[in-house]
């Protein structure tokens, strides 16, 4: 069979030769150069589908390959090669017929060899559950208890509900199924029903097996609808839970079937459904968000499983020489429950170290990781045949890659997994069918990176490699040697990630590289001597589709590259060419050119119209700035990101034939198109494929000889297609907008930019869109008023989905007029307003929605804010003519105001007092508002006191505004019942004195008091803030004591500099700090200089720290470490007469030393360097 696949791999590679050969022909016949005339060729041959032309061949023998060589003339070595195929062929077919067997063309998906009756009754299971613990599932399973005794049926107008519990093999499904179906609280449940469905789904079976599992009896039936019957007369009137294990059919009409009888069950019923596939899900139930789809499990909880089934108890104790292992054996695991368990059952009954060494290096793990292996190919002999194919070809990826879908396309396009267009679908559009198929099946995963992003679990890479077998080598690291040594001709993808030894490469030339049809180089660095030893090799891939150099560091580019003659996709992304090779247009096949990042290349080909089967270009981030002459005769394209007009090629007309481009275009240069006319006949209202449109100007080039209004009929000429989402003008040196921007017909516009329009005095109507959700305008410095056409002439309910409005640098905006019935915006949550300096009226009057309000650096604003009624958060700075702020909702969550000089009031809308309602404010931060009278008033501070909302309090930068003034600290108005306070800055206030006597505050967790000169004092109740992690005290000279009662006992770091602290050390009873991991004492005044020895039997320092930082103490000449033996990390700055560390000793975890300003200390060190302890430290600095 591989000897059949190599043969067909090298057929393929045949008929695109010849194909290939036809193209070159035709296009020389175009090109009216002289050349010879193909003889009795057929197009629809030459353009067919290779791998289907293989079939046919394989069907009918030899005959069909000499017919081959007489329809073309090829070369001596393909001619060879035909003849070596011919002779192959005739070999397989005559061991066919010796053997007895037919070959033939296989007509439908055939039985996945795994799925007979042996198969079931491994998988087959019970609703028992056979874990004693099950680990890292409770929020899974509370959420679903959560759902099934929930009454919500709402959605899908059934008695009952579909839960399903999505995830990859092993994840463990069943259990958690298994520990919901047996947990008591649903015991609510009338009826209960476990079936296990399998691969193979019969609705008779599974519905005799409802009912047997309900009623305890064994019946059969004749037949489905006396199945179907009985199980309705057994659940009418009855609240049921039945749970349907391992689904793998994706047929609506299957479950279709099977659900009729249980609509006669009583409300509240449920269905729990277990499958490895969202697309089953999504066909069991309508709600988009009732998956529950499993994550892999944390190594902490795969150590737990690990011991639990070793040991049969997670909480034993262990060894440290044991728990060294725990990283390497929670590595295997892979977050997979089912691999976990199995480690632990190899590792039961073993006891010594060596032992478990050799269990994690034996063959019998392997065996067990095979296992799971065999649980995953379940999946993929469920798939269809292609995308088998297209799975296991992502075998190329190293393990944890992420990738976005349309590289995945992009590459299957290339390799010819993707069939030509199929009826209005492109191959890109089929491509997209695949790749989300792929993911609803849980072969590819979602990346944590973006919603953009994808990315295939370890075991689901480990899959494709075992399914592609010897089709693919996947070189990683240093072992090169080992694996090419093992690689044959079989071998047609190969990648490499991760090479640090470049001369490696070499080894390619003991390979038959030139039946590589993928090239793939995934490390991003990586040295030059590979580069240039990959550069040689590259006359050498015959046969390649697809080459991946992004990242190699190259400054040129082979002229060999034109050899490739089958080469489908060459992304040369972020290297340094300078300029592509002449060749390059020989490339008649490439369908995809990356070139993104190559920041030196200034030009694309000069003959790039040659490449006529050429749909995806990148260009983004080169220095191209005019696109070659031709280019309009790339009619195949479909993605071109940028498209450049150039001074002295103006060839916007080239867009005229370019209908199949799709998702985003930027047209830069547009000043150079100096005629409607030409821009009429880009023709860009008839590409409904494009989803994203950016027209750019260029910003310095305004005299060109154009006037305005041919400026404006040029942008007028330019309307898109009504298909449009995004829209972004850039830089448009026009006078007036087009008469289409506003358009309601453009129905789909869902987000519009228009930056540097600034000769536009006036905006377009764009409240009549009734998509628009996300407005940005900045840059107009003609706009002096926003006024009513904005909304739209008699348009009765302007912006109706505007979510998010953006203006900025707007510096001639002076006001912004509304309708009077205040009509518009009724769904606008977000309002940001920058850099918009003459700005001086108020703000629309009636903003229902919004959540968010921005105003920045927009001095000459002196009106108050508008009722916004919703407000969540607002963010003033530098409004420096503002002087109030008022009507402020009491639901409002975060309020910054700074550099707001005149600002003398913020108010809320009503009083505390009057407010029924549950307060909302966490954050609230006033900087640099020297004028600010009245922050809070009495009656709004006591309600702040006896609600627990309040999280953070920033005080900074008052000015002349004492405590008193600020009303913060009035005697009887002490926060003391700010329950939920969690972080308070106090900062730069130089009259605050002291805090109240009764202050408490029970839930801060981070305080930083800084700068304040005549602080006298700390809070005397700061022993019982007893949630204090984080106190940063700095600059605060006047305060000599600590608190009578201490410190906060879970202190995790402490920070103190610039205090004067009189009180002896020895009375500050660190040592009792018992969670105290960071401690920094610097410059604090007497008590240090009065110290010797940093600690000593008096001054005690808890074992806990692992961080301590030493600073300003004059007279101390020794330093001891003996009672932290858990430093990892020691400053020492400043101490001038420090002579030694106490017996020479160093905490054996220490990393990281710093010794600064100790000149004593350090000329001892160089004398007499302490090599044993050093040795292990390393960042080490003498200074």
């Amino acid at each position: 069979m591989q000897d059949l696949q190599d043969l067909a791999y090298d057929l393929e590679d045949v008929l695109d030769t010849f194909a290939t050969q036809a193209q070159i022909y035709e296009l020389m016949l175009k090109e009216d150069v002289h050349g010879r005339v193909l003889k009795n060729n057929d197009p629809n041959f030459a353009s067919s589908p290779s791998n289907n032309m293989v079939q046919s061949i394989v069907v009918s023998g030899s005959k069909a390959l000499e017919h081959l060589s007489f329809m073309f003339n090829p070369g001596q070595d393909l001619t060879a090669k035909i003849e070596e195929i011919n002779q192959q062929l005739k070999e397989i077919l005559s061991q066919t017929k010796g053997l007895g067997l037919s070959v033939h063309l296989m007509q439908q998906q055939v039985e996945p060899p795994t799925a007979g009756r042996g198969w079931k009754s491994w998988r087959e299971s019970t609703s028992l559950l056979c874990e004693p613990f099950v680990y890292g599932r409770e929020g899974d399973r509370k959420e679903i208890i959560s759902r099934l005794l929930n009454d919500d049926n709402s959605i899908t107008g059934n008695n009952y509900v579909v839960i399903p519990i999505v995830g990859i093999g092993g994840i463990g499904k069943t259990t958690l199924a298994q520990l919901i179906y047996n947990d008591e609280e649903v015991d609510v449940f009338s009826v209960k029903a476990w079936v296990y469905v399998s691969q193979v789904f019969d609705a008779k079976t599974i519905t005799t097996s409802i009912i047997n599992s309900i009623t305890g009896e064994s019946n059969t039936f004749c037949d489905l609808d006396q199945a179907q019957v009985r199980l309705k007369k057994v659940l009418t009137g009855k609240r049921f839970l039945i749970v349907l294990d391992d689904i793998w059919s994706d047929t609506y009409s299957d479950w279709d079937v099977l659900r009729t009888p249980l609509r006669a069950g009583a409300k509240g019923s449920r269905v729990v459904a277990t499958t490895r596939s969202q697309k089953v899900a999504w066909i069991m139930t309508p709600k988009l968000n009732s998956m529950i789809l499993l994550e892999g499990l944390s190594n902490d909880d795969c150590w737990r499983i690990i011991v639990q089934n070793a040991f049969d108890d997670a909480g034993v104790s262990l060894s440290p020489n044991f728990c060294l292992m725990r990283d390497d054996m929670t590595n295997k695991c892979r977050g997979l429950p089912m691999v976990a368990k199995a480690l632990g059952g190899l590792l039961r009954t073993k006891v010594e170290e060596d032992e478990w060494q050799e269990i994690l290096h034996c063959d019998t793990l392997r065996m067990s990781e095979s296992r799971v292996l065999e649980v995953l190919e379940l999946s993929f002999h469920d798939l269809p045949s292609h995308l088998k194919r297209c799975f296991s070809y992502c075998s190329i990826f190293p393990y944890d890659h992420v990738f976005k879908e349309k590289d995945v396309i992009l590459l299957w396009m290339a390799e010819g997994f993707l069939p030509e267009n199929v009826g209005s679908k492109q191959m890109e559009d089929i491509g997209h069918d695949y790749f989300h198929d792929l993911v609803s099946r849980s072969f590819f995963e979602p990346s944590i990176k973006g919603s953009e992003y994808f990315k295939m679990h370890s075991l689901q890479t480990d899959l494709a490699r075992e399914v592609a077998g010897k089709l693919c080598l996947a070189i990683k690291d240093c072992s090169v040697n080992k694996d090419w040594q093992k690689a044959s001709c079989r071998a047609r993808y190969i990648s490499f990630s991760k090479l640090d030894e470049p001369e490696r490469y070499t080894d390619t030339v003991s390979l038959k590289v030139s039946h590589f049809r993928t090239f793939a180089h995934f490390d991003k660095h990586i040295f030059s001597g590979s580069s240039n030893r990959v550069l040689d090799l590259i006359g050498m891939f015959q046969c390649m589709r697809v080459l991946l150099l992004p990242h190699m560091g190259l400054t040129i580019f082979p002229e060999s590259i034109g050899d490739l003659k089958l080469l489908r996709l060459l992304n040369l992304s972020y290297n340094n060419i300078e300029e592509l090779p002449g060749s390059l247009s020989n490339l008649v096949n490439l369908q995809t050119l990356l070139l993104k990042g190559c920041d030196k290349l200034q030009k694309l080909l000069e003959n790039m119209r040659c490449l006529i089967n050429l749909r995806h270009v990148d260009i983004d981030g080169t220095s191209v700035h005019e696109m070659p002459l031709g280019i309009g005769n790339l009619t195949n394209l479909q993605a071109l990101n940028n498209f450049f007009i150039g001074a002295n090629a103006p060839v916007i007309r080239d867009l005229k034939n370019l209908n199949h481009l799709r998702g985003k275009l930027t047209i830069t240069g547009l000043e150079n198109v100096l005629s409607s006319n030409d821009a009429r006949d880009a023709r860009l209202y008839q590409k409904s494929g494009l989803h994203e449109l950016e027209m750019v100007w260029d910003w310095g080039n305004f005299i060109n000889g154009v006037d305005d209004n041919t400026r404006i009929d040029v942008l007028d000429q330019l309307e898109p297609h009504k298909s449009i989402k995004v829209l972004t003008l850039r830089n448009y040196k026009g006078v007036a907008f087009p008469r289409w921007l506003g358009d309601p017909s453009f129905t789909k516009m869902v987000i519009i930019k228009l930056v540097g329009c600034e000769r536009c005095e006036s905006l377009p109507p764009l409240g009549k869109l009734p998509s628009l959700k996300e407005l940005e305008v900045q840059e107009m410095r003609g706009l002096k008023v926003i006024g009513y056409d904005f909304h739209g002439v008699d348009c009765s309910n302007p912006f109706p989905a505007l979510r998010t409005m953006r203006f900025k640098s707007m510096t001639s905006w002076e006001s912004w007029l509304q309708s009077a019935d205040n009509r518009g915006f009724s769904c606008l949550q977000e309002l940001s307003i920058k850099d918009c300096s003459s700005l001086q009226q108020s703000l629309p009057s009636c903003l229902p929605s919004l959540h968010t309000l921005e105003i920045q650096r927009c001095k000459q604003l002196y009106a108050s804010l508008p009722s916004l009624p919703r407000l969540q958060k607002l963010i003033i700075d530098d409004c420096s003519s503002l002087v109030m702020v008022d009507q402020l909702p009491l639901t409002l969550r975060q309020l910054v105001i700074s550099s707001c000089q005149k600002l003398q009031f913020v108010e809320f809308r009503e009083s505390y007092s009057s407010y029924d309602g549950k307060l909302t404010l966490e954050v609230l931060e006033v900087v640099n508002c020297q004028s600010l009278l009245t922050l809070l008033s009495k009656d709004r501070l006591k309600t702040l006191e006896s609600h627990s909302s309040f999280p953070t309090l920033g005080l900074t930068e008052r000015g002349n505004i004492s405590s008193s003034d600020l009303s913060l600290f009035e005697e009887g108005l002490s926060p003391s019942k700010l329950a939920n306070l969690t972080k308070l800055t106090i900062s730069e206030c130089p009259y605050l004195i002291s805090f109240p006597e009764d202050l408490v505050l029970p839930g801060l967790r981070n305080l930083l008091i800084s700068v304040c000169q005549n602080l006298e004092s700390l809070p005397n109740q700061m022993h019982n803030f007893t949630s204090l992690q984080d106190l940063i005290l700095t600059n605060c000279p006047k305060i000599h004591y600590f608190p009578k009662g201490g410190l906060p006992m879970k202190l995790i770091s402490l920070y103190m500099d610039g205090l004067n602290i009189e009180q002896p050390m020895q009375e500050w009873e660190l040592h009792n700090l018992h969670s105290l991991e960071k401690l920094s004492i610097s410059e604090i005044g007497c008590s240090s200089n009065s110290v010797y020895s940093f600690p000593n039997g008096d001054i005690r320092l808890p074992s806990s720290l692992i961080g301590l930082a030493i600073s300003g103490f004059i007279n101390v000449k020794s330093v001891s470490c003996l009672g932290t033996l858990n430093l990892t990390s020691l400053y020492v700055r400043g101490c001038p007469n420090l002579e030694c560390f106490v017996d020479n000793f160093l905490p054996p975890e220490l990393r990281e030393l710093w010794v600064v300003q100790c000149p004593v200390l350090k000329r001892r060190m160089e004398r007499d360097p302490l090599r044993h302890t050093l040795s292990c430290i390393t960042h080490l600095r003498f200074c």
